[in-house]
């Protein structure tokens, strides 16, 4: 197995080979997506309870109109603790349908971008070997692979942290050397540009990762 990543990762097919990764791990949670979580992937019942609770506010607005079905409706809800998954999921229900499909599928689309931003870090601070095991390695964990076919917030939260730690180790990437056709000024910009945009994504991965479930801090 080694040898064949050996081989991949020195080939010319090393980034066709990544994405067919991506894609293939990425239909495989797809598969009987409304299938119960298995028994032995948690102790707790919330795999059972949770992806109804937490969406319960996008189901009534996009059923009634309103986040509470009732004025005696007594439940907390999540769309002021979590408005970055609530209103995706308004969305989805609004041109999708209510059902476990539609609430798992966020999940699995948080899961195809953790799996992106996962082989880019690692083949930017490592080789291609390590980014391309790592993929593998993720996109064939059970446990990752289980929870990324549920319609709970863990698959979000990975994928911000995946983007906050993603973005500050390219913004403390030291930069390129100057280029001898290159100015000083061009140089500059281009070095406050890169480290801008890593630096954006970076706060945005710990703002999104607060929004997902704020009742955390």
């Amino acid at each position: 197995m080694l040898q064949v990543l050996k081989r991949v990762s020195a080939g010319r097919q090393f980034y066709a080979m990544a994405a067919m990764c991506i894609v293939i791990f990425t239909l495989m949670r797809l598969v009987h997506i409304n299938a119960d979580g298995p028994q032995d992937l948690t102790m707790s019942a919330a795999t059972y309870t949770d992806e109804g609770f937490k969406t319960y506010d996008s189901r009534n607005m996009v059923l009634f109109g309103d986040w509470k079905w009732t004025p005696e409706d007594e439940y907390e809800g999540w769309n002021t603790k979590s408005p970055l998954t609530v209103l995706p999921h308004t969305w989805i229900f609004r041109h999708f349908g209510v059902s476990y499909a539609s609430i798992r599928f966020l999940s699995v689309l948080y899961a195809a971008a953790t799996m992106i931003l996962l082989f880019l870090f690692l083949l930017r601070n490592y080789d291609r070997l390590t980014a391309l095991a790592g993929l593998i390695f993720f996109g064939t964990n059970y446990f990752a692979a289980m929870f990324n076919r549920l319609g709970m917030y863990e698959s979000h939260l990975i994928f911000y942290i995946m983007a906050l730690i993603m973005g500050f180790s390219e913004f403390f990437r030291p930069f390129r050397v100057r280029r001898e056709t290159e100015s000083e000024g061009s140089y500059g910009s281009k070095k406050i540009l890169f480290r801008s945009v890593f630096l954006l994504i970076g706060f945005l991965g710990f703002a999104g990762g607060f929004f997902v479930k704020r009742n955390l801090l």
